[in-house]
């Protein structure tokens, strides 16, 4: 019986995205408030910095294990690669809007959440058992 294939995984070091929707609490999916926009850069330092559309963000981040690549049509629980991010750092203005505040927290608990990343037509996904975020290139 031969082993499978390893895959290297996608660089992520180096690499900006802008948040195209997110899960709520509930788990239903949403996009970013009009006006706000939720980024992420990965550094090659192991930080990750971005905004929460209203204040500024830094902290860690790890990957470990394989990487698991996405296949089209079948996606399962170990699609891609561990991640850890956090605890992050954020500044405290107060945010123009109250819902910003909201996406805020929301965006900030699927980033803490951690769980497995992967690329998908062109995508980073980060996803947990309670948390979804799909990203765009930035």
């Amino acid at each position: 019986m031969t082993e499978p294939a390893t895959v290297d995984a996608p660089e992520l070091a180096g690499t900006s995205w802008v948040v195209a929707n997110y899960s709520l609490p509930s788990g239903a999916l949403t996009n970013p408030w009009p006006g706000s926009e939720l980024t992420l850069k990965f550094g090659t330092d192991g930080t990750v910095t971005g905004s929460t559309g209203c204040n500024e963000f830094e902290g860690p981040y790890q990957v470990e294990g394989s990487y698991d690549p996405f296949e089209e049509g079948v996606r399962d629980d170990n699609d891609g690669q561990a991640i850890t991010i956090g605890p992050l750092a954020v500044t405290e203005r107060a945010c123009a809007e109250q819902t910003w505040m909201e996406q805020e927290g929301e965006y900030l608990a699927n980033l803490n959440a951690g769980g497995r990343w992967f690329i998908a037509r062109g995508q980073l996904i980060l996803r947990s058992d309670n948390t979804y975020t799909e990203f765009d290139p930035a």
